[in-house]
This record gives C-alpha cells, sequence and structure tokens, in this order.
C-alpha cells in the first residue's frame, strides 16, 4: 500500500510540473493537461525540444508511474481475491472437503497438463484412450487428484498413503481397470492453522454456518467470528491451543484488545460424540443450567490448570453431538461476563432441520451428559500448529 501512495504523489507531482511548463507557452493547454493529462501528447510534440516548455521527462516519468500503479492495484486485487477464496475454501471444508478441493484446484488453474501460470509443475500424462495415467510420486500425485477428481471420504483434505498411490489407476506396477476405476482414499491429516497476522483477519460478522454440526450461527451485534484457520497467531499470544478436530473458530468482542495477553474470547468447538441423553431432572447438578426445549446445559469448570482461572461453557446437544461455546481461563470479575456471552452465542444458533436433539431415532451414546462433561475435565489440551509465511512452524 505504501508504493501506490508513492505512485499516486508522483503522477500528481508530474501532471502540476507539466501543466505549469504548458502554460507557459498556452494557458488553455495547461488547463487542459490538468483535467485530463493525456492530451500532454499535443504540447509533448509541438514543443519537442523547447527549453522552457519541453515536457519529455515529466511524460516518460507519468507514464512509467502509471504504469506501476497499474500494476500494483492488479497485485492487490489478486491477493484479495486470492483471501476471499481461501477463506471459502475453508469454510467449504468443514461442510464438503471434497467440494473444498475442487475449488481449490480450479483456483490454482490445474487441468490437464501442468497448472496455468507454473510451468515447473508436474505433468499429468494422458494414455492411449486419452485418459490421465496417475503419476508415480506422491507429490505429482495432488495434481492427479485435482485434475481428474479422484477423490473420496470425509478426510479429502489430507494426504495420500503409500497404499492410495499403489492402487490409483495407471501406477507404477498397476494396470488400468478396464471396469471401475477403485476409489482413492485419503491418510488424515492434520487441519493446518495459519499464523495469520491480525491485520489481515477477515473477521465474519452475520449468520456463519457451522458445518460439521449442521448448525447456523447468527452472530450477535459488536462480536466478530474468526474461524479455525487464521487463528495461529492468536492462540500463541493466548497461549491457549487451538484444537484441529473440533475447533470451529472463535468469537471475539469489537471492543476487546487482541493484542493484550490475556483477552477473553468464546471458543467454539464441535464434539462428534453421538446422542447425549437429556438429564433427568434429579440428575442435574447444583452447578449446571439445563434448558430441555432447547438442549442446552449451561456450567462452569476449573480451567486446566486451575490456577489459571475458570471457563465458562454453554453445550447445545444435536443429534448426533454437542456445540460447545467456551470463555476460557476467566478471572472472578469476568465470570458473569462469560456466563452470559456463552449463553447468548448457544441462543444464537439454530440446528438444521433433521439435525437437532430431539429429532433423532436410534440408539444413544454410552455416554450421559453429565459422564461426558466430566470426561473434559481430564482431556489434556492439544498442541496448535501454526504455519507461518517463511515456511516455519510455531507451537
Amino acid at each position: 500500500m505504501g508504493n501506490i501512495g508513492f505512485y499516486y504523489l508522483l503522477i500528481f507531482v508530474m501532471v502540476i510540473w507539466m501543466a505549469i511548463k504548458i502554460g507557459r507557452d498556452s494557458t488553455g493547454m495547461g488547463i487542459a493537461t490538468l483535467v485530463c493529462w493525456p492530451i500532454a501528447v499535443i504540447p509533448l510534440i509541438t514543443n519537442w525540444g523547447r527549453r522552457d516548455s519541453d515536457i519529455r521527462l515529466q511524460f516518460v516519468v507519468l507514464l512509467v508511474a502509471s504504469g506501476l500503479l497499474w500494476n500494483s492495484l492488479d497485485k492487490v486485487a489478486l491477493n484479495a481475491e486470492r483471501a476471499r477464496q481461501e477463506d471459502q475454501i475453508a469454510s467449504m471444508a468443514g461442510q464438503d472437503s471434497v467440494y473444498a478441493m475442487q475449488i481449490e484446484a480450479e483456483r490454482d488453474g490445474v487441468r490437464y497438463g501442468r497448472p496455468v501460470g507454473n510451468e515447473r509443475a508436474p505433468l499429468i500424462s494422458l494414455d492411449a484412450s486419452g485418459r490421465p495415467v496417475a503419476p508415480t510420486t506422491s507429490g505429482d500425485m495432488a495434481y492427479y487428484l485435482r485434475a481428474t477428481g479422484h477423490v473420496g471420504g470425509p478426510a479429502a483434505e489430507g494426504t495420500l498413503s503409500r497404499s492410495n498411490i499403489a492402487s490409483a489407476p495407471g501406477a507404477v506396477g498397476q494396470s488400468a481397470p478396464s471396469s471401475a476405476e477403485p476409489t482413492l482414499q485419503f491418510a488424515p491429516a492434520m487441519v493446518k492453522v495459519n499464523a495469520t497476522p491480525l491485520h489481515e483477519i477477515n473477521f465474519r460478522r452475520g449468520q456463519v454456518r457451522l458445518g460439521p454440526a449442521n448448525a447456523t450461527l447468527d452472530v450477535p451485534p459488536h462480536f466478530r467470528f474468526i474461524a479455525r484457520h487464521q487463528l495461529g497467531l492468536l492462540s500463541e499470544l493466548r497461549q491457549i491451543p487451538v484444537d484441529p478436530t473440533r475447533t470451529l473458530g472463535w468469537i471475539v468482542h469489537e471492543r476487546v484488545n487482541l493484542r493484550s495477553a490475556d483477552f477473553w474470547f468464546i471458543e467454539v468447538s464441535f464434539h462428534e460424540v453421538g446422542h447425549l441423553e437429556a438429564p433427568p431432572p434429579d440428575a442435574i447438578a447444583s452447578a449446571m443450567q439445563w434448558d430441555a426445549a432447547s438442549a442446552t446445559a449451561i456450567f462452569g469448570q476449573p480451567a486446566v490448570p486451575a490456577v489459571r482461572g475458570m471457563d465458562q461453557s454453554a453445550v447445545k446437544l444435536t443429534r448426533h453431538g454437542a456445540i460447545r461455546f467456551r470463555a476460557p481461563e476467566l478471572p472472578d470479575d469476568q465470570l458473569e461476563l462469560g456466563l452470559r456471552a456463552v449463553r447468548l452465542m448457544a441462543s444464537h444458533t439454530e440446528v438444521e432441520s433433521g439435525w437437532s436433539h430431539v429429532e433423532f431415532i436410534g440408539e444413544s451414546s454410552p455416554l450421559t451428559l453429565t459422564q461426558w462433561l466430566e470426561s473434559l475435565k481430564a482431556e489434556s489440551e492439544p498442541a496448535v500448529v501454526a504455519e507461518r509465511e517463511d515456511g516455519q512452524h510455531s507451537s
């Protein structure tokens, strides 16, 4: 952005300078140059070589600055579009990982052959019948998968295992099947959490779909939602790890200083633990509030370790798991604030039709709601892996 401002300033100075020099010979043409500088090509020719009104230097500098400005604006637009697509892919990955890979492949220009604009990328060759042949290395296999659509399973955003590569059509030692093609399966991989700088974080307002939970969160006014893949630096700053398998994002208030080491926030996570039975009235602990109409439990627990304050949580049950809103590590003077905040988020979450807690038919989870809540205390905190732009990892 600094270069763009400099180019604008340089263009402004050159136009004023040209107008002054042209005005020495023709006042009308000088004013016209101020209004529309390309018209200066006329005095550029007529005043060529005149000592007081020659504008060759200014005109050349103006053309160069205009070209550099255009190039910089084009790069800014491309980067903004790419960031938007990254957010779209990350959001879609939680709902349909296969479709997310297809979007990513189209963005990278992957077709049969080399990806557009990347002549060093691996080549996808075709056999005699015109069908793509799978590469023999796992590095090239990713391009083959994206170009041909050979993806399968909910873990499609993972990496290939050796057995998967060996079973791919056209791999070394394997002949392409004449009938149905086998579906390639992916080995699971840890979800990437980027070390996104604070000024580049994309804060989401309004409705946010919580894909794995089949629910929609209507973010309340003055709050902002940060998707999981952008939480690397914030997680390091706050010293609270991101669970790559459960965390969906964080919710922060617009007045919270995210550069503070103890800012408060709400973690949104989904636990696919099956259908948890609602607790009977006589089994509800005094420390837990249960709302049967919304299938929501509100409770507090000591943080891990306990010296780091209290966690205030609201758990909204669905037919296949639990959506947890947690305000972690709150000091005593913020307990009421955290309690109200998590209750508010739970009330603003709407489970999709067919996935609500009361619509379950079948066997319930072996755990009761109380037992599952107790198991949360014993879980160890996961390690966050943040990828920086320089390729380094932090944890």
